[in-house]
């Protein structure tokens, strides 16, 4: 736990992804929130996905991904990522 207190209090702009895992009760959720304020102080930006979104079948994660974060029917994966990765360098967070 001392390294993983470590990694959350030295947050770096330039790691530009977090995957938390471990057993239920471990404290993945209060670990999760205090990246999320962290890096929201920074004015960084932050996409929060919750592993509860996703059921492990790969088949449908475009879909299931989509829905998480809200997007309308009808746009495709490609294209979200496109719009979000040039918003992000619009931004200078990219």
């Amino acid at each position: 736990m001392n390294e993983l207190n470590t990694n959350i209090t030295s947050y770096n702009t330039n790691n530009n992804h977090k995957i938390i895992i471990g057993n239920a009760g471990t404290g993945k959720s209060h670990i999760s929130a205090h990246l999320v304020n962290k890096i929201r102080e920074k004015k960084d930006l932050v996409i929060f996905l919750k592993s509860k979104s996703f059921n492990g079948d790969n088949l449908n994660f475009d879909e299931l991904f989509l829905r998480s974060i809200d997007v309308p029917l009808g746009y495709t994966l490609s294209e979200i990522l496109r719009n979000l990765n040039s918003f992000a360098k619009s931004k200078n967070k990219r």
